[in-house]
């Protein structure tokens, strides 16, 4: 019998709470390498998650093959989120994500990428992996992400047409946009821009769903 494989991935405080409070089933990460041809305009699956590169008239330009360096449906994520820790021991003593820090002893703050796996409380399962550009999100989406998202039926506020506003937390805190997938896009930049990965940039993106299997804490 095979061992099921587990793999980390990292996770912000702001996730974490959105995965713990079921707002959170799907995340976007970056595919590397991106596909060399800026023009394409499909990445077709080519069976056990390998990806190829064709054209916009269906022929192959490219014959690298990217595999999902995250597994398939059924594989397994464990969660690095930030903790803190105490002593030479390195005892566990909370998770950022909870918002409050230890108190009645000195402490480490750590952050995700040092989490061992003993101390995650959140295992994740994939129901679902597929790849597009970033800027192809719909807004049914934006809310699996993780944005807490309000939608509008027509003559409601005045408008004409059905819409959604969109919550988000970024470094300079919490802030609402007009709309969901703008509020998506400045937290998209937030963690990518500086990386080369922009919202501009249209880069292609890992499209991860899951749900909650584990929850300890």
């Amino acid at each position: 019998m095979s061992v099921l494989r587990e793999r980390p991935m990292i996770f912000s405080a702001e996730e974490v709470q959105a995965i713990r409070d079921g707002r959170k089933t799907q995340t976007r990460r970056v595919v590397k390498p991106q596909p060399r041809n800026r023009n394409t305009t499909a990445v077709a699956i080519a069976g056990d998650g390998i990806y190829e590169e064709f054209s916009p008239r269906g022929l192959l330009v490219d014959t690298r093959t990217w595999r999902c360096p995250y597994g398939q449906p059924g594989s397994r994520l464990w969660v690095r989120e930030g903790f803190y820790t105490a002593g030479d021991n390195k005892k566990l003593l909370g998770y950022v994500a909870d918002s409050d820090h230890p108190h009645g002893e000195p402490y480490y703050k750590k952050p995700p990428i040092h989490m061992p796996r003993w101390a995650s409380r959140l295992t994740l399962t994939l129901t679902d992996v597929r790849v597009e550009r970033v800027q192809e999100i719909s807004e049914k989406d934006v809310a699996a992400d993780g944005i807490e998202v309000e939608f509008h039926a027509p003559g409601s506020y005045g408008i004409s047409d059905p819409c959604a506003t969109g919550t988000v937390t970024l470094p300079g805190g919490t802030q609402v946009w007009s709309t969901a997938l703008e509020c998506y896009r400045r937290l998209w930049d937030s963690l990518n821009a500086k990386r080369g990965y922009g919202w501009d940039v249209n880069p292609w993106v890992w499209v991860l769903s899951f749900l909650m299997v584990t929850s300890n804490g």
